[in-house]
């Protein structure tokens, strides 16, 4: 389905060499209804509480009618619960990337320690999600149509400006 899209980068670091340069927050500036879709995977939690429904309407903003987010956080009331459930320690492992990174529990709720200390302040987490905190603030930013599910550490969220299409539905397993 994705296939035939353009993919246009949005980052406020420069360095990045992004299609647009600018700050999630401030994507209110940028040409109404001129997307079919924003993807945002572990950004949202780099922003406090009060600016994510800025950041939200601002995707709002900037999708066509028809348009829809995919959007992914960290679970954090899910891996809580499971730092819990196996008698871990926040400091402990929760688990390697393909790459053989270990990424503690901690590094899931606060932002990516190693990254941190060496220095970029990016990778600080500032708010934290449970399914209902996620879907709750797609749907005050104007979405009408908001499906979130859990899965290992994560939460997606599939967020829709109209009816989801069958296609759609199908895709993502919506229903």
């Amino acid at each position: 389905m994705f296939s035939a899209w353009q993919h246009v980068v949005l980052d406020i670091d420069g360095d990045t060499k992004p299609d647009v340069q600018c700050d999630a927050r401030e994507m209110h500036g940028l040409e109404p209804n001129a997307y079919d879709a924003v993807f945002s995977s572990h950004m949202l939690e780099h922003f406090p509480a009060h600016e994510v429904g800025r950041v939200l309407t601002g995707c709002h903003h900037v999708l066509n009618p028809g348009g829809m987010v995919l959007a992914v956080v960290p679970d954090v009331a899910g891996v809580m619960r499971r730092m819990v459930a196996e008698g871990k320690d926040i400091d402990d492992e929760c688990y390697l990337t393909a790459d053989g990174l270990s990424i503690s529990f901690h590094d899931i709720v606060y932002g990516w320690g190693r990254m941190i200390e060496q220095g970029n302040g990016y990778y600080a987490h500032k708010r934290g999600y449970s399914l209902k905190s996620f879907s709750t603030g797609f749907s005050a930013a104007g979405f009408p149509h908001v499906y979130c599910h859990a899965f290992e550490y994560d939460l997606t969220v599939w967020a829709f400006k109209a009816p989801p299409t069958e296609a759609q539905r199908k895709m993502f397993q919506l229903d």
